[in-house]
């Protein structure tokens, strides 16, 4: 008759066991980390123009007033301005707000999404047991794939919207945003120069 060793066995099973939880709960810190560096750092944009719009007959612009109260912070609107700015006075524009072709108007938002993640799912440990001289000692085996979770994360959406507007007619004419994901309900300058920098570019390439 085989004897287990329970002097030996059960006090590596106990440590094996809180190695186990240990790694899995790094395991979704690491992983809910990495989500939210990579959502951060990633910004998408978007344009939308009146038909037959061809903003290269535009010589001039000038900003109209920002309607939006939430954002009256004089340092993004500054930065805002300064980055399409330079944008269109690289593709010939000249600032004339007393005899504008365009005018400008800018919106910033920041809105509460929730995206739908799923993650694989592994069982515990199994135990298994080993026969060695004579007596029978329990190890942990690897862990069973059980499939996949889905779960909602909640997540702030920064949205930063420019707007132009044909200064005789007064139709708006082109409008480019870009949207990310951002750390609280407030837009930090960095946040809002990475939103302005992939509208700039969208301006560039309908020029």
């Amino acid at each position: 008759m085989y004897e287990i060793d329970s002097l030996e066995c059960c006090p590596i099973k106990s440590k094996l066991f809180k190695v186990m939880k240990t790694v899995k709960s790094i395991y979704w810190m690491m992983v809910a980390l990495t989500t939210i560096i990579l959502a951060s750092c990633n910004v998408t944009s978007h344009v939308e123009s009146a038909k037959h719009t061809n903003l290269a007959r535009y010589k001039s612009f000038a900003w109209l007033p920002s309607e939006n109260k939430q954002y009256t912070n004089s340092i993004l609107e500054n930065d805002l301005k300064d980055g399409i700015n330079e944008a269109l006075k690289k593709e010939g524009f000249r600032y004339n707000p007393d005899r504008p072709d365009l005018l400008i108007k800018y919106d910033i938002a920041v809105d509460k999404q929730v995206r739908r993640e799923s993650s694989s799912v592994y069982s515990n440990p199994l135990p298994q047991y080993i026969l060695s001289r004579g007596r029978i000692f329990t190890v942990m085996g690897p862990s069973m794939y059980l499939g996949n979770r889905s779960y909602n994360i909640p997540y702030n959406q920064g949205v930063v919207t420019i707007s132009f507007i044909d200064a005789k007619t007064n139709e708006m004419i082109w409008q480019g945003w870009a949207e990310s994901e951002v750390n609280s309900r407030n837009l930090t300058s960095k946040e809002l120069n990475r939103e302005v920098k992939a509208i700039a570019k969208r301006i560039d390439k309908s020029i």
